[in-house]
């Protein structure tokens, strides 16, 4: 099929639209569908229509063996909660939303380092995310710049960031981490924040580098320093938790927790359903927002103790793994930084709307590909010493 000619098309336009995916939708039938899943799909569609070998379905899959079991689990236990425990289309289709948000966007991670269409796709989602920072640079403190709400956009920032950081050598690449900081502090997402300078620090004990990434990330900090410097005084005070406003906000965040956990309490094994968690109290029932900022809470809520367990274990294999290959190549250090981002923003913000897990998922993605590559490198025949040369080499035979 013509749509279907080359999916490196597809899967850098992925990239490039997955900053924007909460303003870039197609509606229909009632559903809004993000550009970027739509061209990740597309992608994979274009990749397995080719068959150019015997192997080529099963390749990527193999790579990312060890997250998609990981959540299988998870999504084994969500789908017997659905159809036992509270069946609905809605429930029904928040499942299919969250197994594609982690399973397609994994294996197109595989995929795009097994078809070496890296470099592309790293560079059109750090474009984006410059274009999404300059933006916030015009309206700072603002709720949302350019159709993208701050909590999101400071997750897509903060991921461009690492990638600038571990994947760019030159000097050069604290001119993007500059910019990209300063975009990260005008947003005022305090989650993103804090989930950097926890991937700061889990790429410190790392240990890759180290001189460089110190360096790197005192550039990072200076930065940083500089934006605040700079910023209204009224949203450094809202950053710092030293203004009513402030203190409000992180103060609604723990009333939703509660909420979420007394409605927990009183299914505690079965939950409410996935996807079916409404805010009772009062003082947050206007809030326009069904998730309580915390996807711990909400796996407690939506299906009780079995949910977050399967969420648990889908987290911890999956770091477990990485962690046990973070030699093997800097891909696999950003997919550790940028999860560890990714997991502790969502102990305050949401995490399963379209865009904010994908990133993570497909670096966890292009992670396995590096390790399968790796690995097949290991097991290649060797032979047991080298060839041992008597006399003068021989002159090659003049034509």
């Amino acid at each position: 099929m013509l749509l279907f000619r080359d999916w490196r098309v597809w899967a850098t336009l992925a990239a490039a639209t997955l900053p924007f995916a909460a303003p870039l939708v197609v509606s229909a039938g009632g559903l809004g569908l993000a550009l970027c899943d739509i061209f990740a799909v597309l992608a994979l569609a274009s990749y397995y229509s080719q068959g150019k070998h015997r192997d080529l379905p099963w390749r990527p899959l193999a790579a990312v063996a060890v997250p998609v079991a990981g959540a299988a689990v998870y999504f084994i236990v969500a789908g017997l909660q659905v159809v036992g425990v509270h069946p609905s289309i809605h429930t029904a289709l928040t499942l299919v939303q969250r197994i594609e948000l982690v399973v397609v966007w994994l294996v197109l991670g595989a995929v795009i380092y097994q078809g070496k269409a890296l470099r592309p796709v790293l560079i059109v989602y750090v474009a984006g995310s410059l274009l999404l920072a300059l933006a916030w640079y015009a309206a700072p403190g603002s709720t949302g710049v350019l159709g993208v709400q701050k909590n999101p956009a400071g997750s897509v920032i903060v991921v461009a960031i690492l990638i600038a950081l571990i994947m760019w050598k030159s000097t050069w690449r604290l001119v993007p981490v500059v910019i990209l900081v300063g975009g990260l502090a005008c947003t005022g997402s305090r989650g993103s924040m804090v989930s950097l300078a926890v991937a700061a620090l889990v790429l410190l004990a790392l240990g890759r580098s180290l001189k460089t990434s110190v360096i790197a990330l005192a550039g990072m900090g200076a930065a940083a320093w500089a934006a605040l410097a700079f910023l209204p005084a009224a949203m450094v005070d809202r950053i710092l938790n030293r203004s009513s406003e402030g203190r409000y906000n992180a103060d609604l965040r723990d009333v939703f927790v509660e909420d979420a956990l007394t409605q927990w309490s009183h299914h505690q094994w079965t939950g409410v359903g996935i996807g079916e968690y409404q805010q009772y109290f009062s003082a947050i029932i206007r809030v326009p927002t069904t998730d309580p900022h915390n996807v711990y809470a909400l796996a407690l809520v939506e299906g009780g103790w079995p949910l977050l367990l399967g969420f648990l274990f889908l987290m911890g294999v999956t770091m477990v793994w990485l962690v046990r290959h973070f030699r093997v190549s800097p891909l696999i250090v950003l997919a550790i930084c940028a999860s560890a981002a990714t997991f502790v923003h969502a102990y305050i913000d949401v995490y399963w709307v379209r865009g904010t897990p994908s990133l993570a998922w497909l670096l966890v993605g292009i992670a396995g590909g590096a390790i399968a590559a790796s690995m097949s490198a290991e097991l290649e025949p060797k032979p047991e010493h080298e060839p041992v040369q008597i006399g003068r080499p021989a002159t090659p035979m003049r034509r």
